[in-house]
């Protein structure tokens, strides 16, 4: 891959890699006395013009060659790739998270493209809160950080540095320094990444875009990941984002009335690429701004609370559960974890409802003889049984 030396590093496009002459927020050079790794030098522009459109559809095309996503997912990765080369130009560093109700979701897939197309894309599968206000301070990466449910939610230092760095004015974290012990400041800004199963930290999630993975089915066609060179698509990036500074930078790209004031921001520099770029994608950011961002809650669940749903189907051969009805089932299951919530009462409907929505299950008004009441409908179960549970046994052969 072509590279830029040092000097030619320290004196390239001020887009990433440099601080704004407004704001001197950015990272600082890599010090003359450290090696230069690959993933820290940003590479040579693209010797052409690029068309922002043609390059967003290139990186949405990319992502789906390799991985089976839901709707809205695609371009939400490839624009975020864009903003990792250019969010020096705003004041919102937007987060992004790959996450899972389960394993073999296409994580890991995921992670390896990131970190082939995002600028300076450094992957860590746990990090020391020490080590991660420095190196972002030092180098300026794209934070690829794996494994998050493991390590992240139990350490408020942590979570205190990826909480600060969303934001320009607010990312900066004081610690004492030297033998001396003096105060210094690090500037913790910059896109992150994070990949895991289940759900983030409540302020984490606040400030990320989650991407919901899931698993691939039988009939899911793509192609198998055997490694992929990103740099043209890098090249074109830096390219694009040197050639359109101006537009880019403090842009204030209207926004879905849907969204909250922290979801706004959180889409604002991605929406200002999508319009910048032109053609279906302001309306294709758009549409994916509201489909995963528009206050949704994402809570944990677990596969036995599948596998005893699909239990309550096969037993009861019926196109729809009334959810006390269903909830009369679950609790029956003396064994199960839920059987002891609420005090040894069971699980609730709310609490029900909560598990069930990471897998786009939500129940819905019916009649119950002449009263109306909330339930499920068989047929909303289907994908997340098909994705999630193993094939279920035979039926029994029935003897006369």
């Amino acid at each position: 891959m072509k590279t830029l030396n040092l000097e030619q590093e320290k004196s390239a496009a001020a887009l990433t890699s440099q601080p704004r002459k407004t704001n001197s927020t950015a990272p600082n050079p890599t010090p003359k006395h450290a090696p230069l790794q690959d993933w820290q030098i940003t590479p040579e522009p693209w010797p052409e013009a690029v068309d922002g459109g043609q390059l967003l559809d290139e990186l949405r095309a990319t992502f789906s060659r390799y991985i089976v996503l839901p709707d809205h997912a695609a371009p939400t990765l490839a624009l975020w790739i864009v903003h990792s080369y250019a969010y020096q130009l705003g004041r919102i560093a937007a987060y992004l998270a790959l996450l899972s109700p389960e394993k073999r979701c296409g994580k890991s897939t995921g992670l390896s493209l990131v970190g082939a197309l995002a600028h300076r894309a450094l992957s860590a599968s746990n990090v020391a809160p020490a080590a991660m206000f420095r190196v972002i301070e030092r180098d300026g990466p794209t934070m690829l950080i794996d494994e998050v449910d493991t390590f992240v939610a139990k350490n408020e230092e942590l979570r205190g540095i990826l909480n600060a760095g969303f934001t320009r004015e607010s990312a900066f974290v004081l610690r004492c320094v030297g033998e001396n012990h003096e105060p210094k400041t690090f500037n913790v800004f910059g896109p992150k990444l994070f990949a895991g199963i289940g759900k983030l930290p409540g302020t984490l999630a606040d400030r990320t875009i989650v991407v919901p993975m899931r698993r691939k089915q039988p009939g899911d066609t793509v192609e198998r990941f055997r490694g992929f060179d990103g740099e043209e698509l890098r090249r074109k990036c830096v390219r694009w984002v040197k050639d359109n500074e101006a537009h880019l930078t403090d842009t204030d790209s209207p926004t879905p009335d849907v969204l909250n004031d922290r979801a706004a921001d959180l889409w604002r520099p991605l929406l200002a690429i999508a319009d910048l770029a032109g053609g279906e994608w302001p309306t294709v950011a758009r549409q994916a701004a509201v489909a995963l961002s528009a206050d949704k809650e994402d809570d944990s669940q677990t596969v036995k609370l599948l596998l005893a749903c699909r239990a309550y189907f096969t037993q009861h051969p019926v196109d729809r559960a009334l959810s006390k009805d269903l909830l009369a089932f679950l609790n029956a299951q003396e064994e199960e974890p839920w059987t002891t919530f609420n005090h040894g009462e069971g699980l609730n409907a709310r609490q029900l409802a909560d598990r069930l929505k990471p897998y786009g299950i939500t129940s819905r008004t019916m009649r119950d003889g002449v009263e109306r009441a909330k339930g499920y409908f068989a047929e909303d179960f289907a994908d997340a049984f098909a994705r999630y549970l193993p094939a279920p046994p035979p039926a029994a052969d029935v003897t006369p």
